[in-house]
């Protein structure tokens, strides 16, 4: 894993001064220092560190250029109706279990909808789901309301997360939640990319270090829990010359809409 600056971090000028002058360039130069202690006497905000340093434990993180299909073979292949013929469709009879289903689109379309929709289908099966929202897409009302089936609510737990840090602090917890809740089979992440955009500040280095903790715990929650998940995230317009290279409104030659999150993408739809 390349280092990443501590410049890059979305940490307070006054904390990152402090790092500096005590010797810390990095986030690996950080590695073995109790987290209280960072904490306490840097003011670096605990869940940050707790989020970041969970992603460099490369002796039992899983490798990212491992595909979900080989870390899970020799196991059933199991599927899930999406409630949606067109997407059962294109994902060859359903969501397959125990995988990760990033659903983008543009502004406007029913990506929410559909995650709605394997909720309940999962309801129907008795299977319990956490759904975590990210932009106040649904409330908890609507949300149980959307279930038909009065007896489906005391399935379905919601939770309401805006800012990074809180998302970076539930996604750092996501094993020891799971473990502690096995009977959590759906963990649906709505609008995951909304705290990103309300963190103008973050840095390109900083959201990519961000998005690969989130890519490895997911990936993980999968393979060692056996949780489906789902995400849900808005597609960005791409300009890009005609030799293909970046662009701008002005000198792209077309453009193409690619997932906000960029290198978070598992399966896009």
């Amino acid at each position: 894993m390349l280092p990443v600056p501590l410049a890059s971090l979305p940490l307070p000028p006054s904390t990152i001064q402090a790092l500096s002058a005590a010797g810390y360039e990095t986030l690996q130069d950080l590695r073995g220092i109790p987290l209280e202690d960072l904490s306490r006497d840097y003011n670096v905000p605990m869940s940050m560190i707790q989020a970041l340093s969970s992603s460099q434990a490369p002796a039992s993180a899983v490798a990212l250029s491992q595909s979900l299909a080989s870390m899970t073979q020799g196991r059933g292949v199991d599927k899930m109706t999406t409630l949606c013929d067109p997407l059962d469709q294109l994902l060859s009879g359903g969501i397959t279990l125990g995988t990760i289903l990033e659903i983008s689109g543009p502004p406007g379309t029913p990506k929410d909808n559909l995650a709605i929709k394997i909720c309940r289908s999962f309801v129907a099966s008795q299977k319990r789901v956490l759904f975590v929202d990210f932009q106040n897409m649904t409330s908890p009302t609507a949300l149980k309301g959307a279930l038909h089936a009065r007896s489906g609510s005391r399935l379905i737990s919601y939770l309401k997360i805006h800012r990074l840090e809180r998302l970076m602090t539930f996604i750092h917890n996501l094993s020891s939640y799971l473990t502690k809740h096995p009977e959590v089979s759906l963990l649906v992440l709505s609008s995951i990319s909304f705290p990103f955009q309300t963190t103008p500040d973050l840095t390109l280095q900083a959201k990519t270090s961000l998005q690969e903790v989130i890519k490895i715990a997911l990936t993980k929650a999968c393979v060692s829990h056996g949780i489906t998940i789902v995400t849900t995230s808005q597609l960005a317009t791409k300009f890009l010359n005609s030799d293909g290279s970046a662009g701008t409104f002005e000198t792209g030659a077309k453009g193409i809409m690619v997932p906000l999150l960029g290198s978070l993408s598992f399966l896009f739809v």
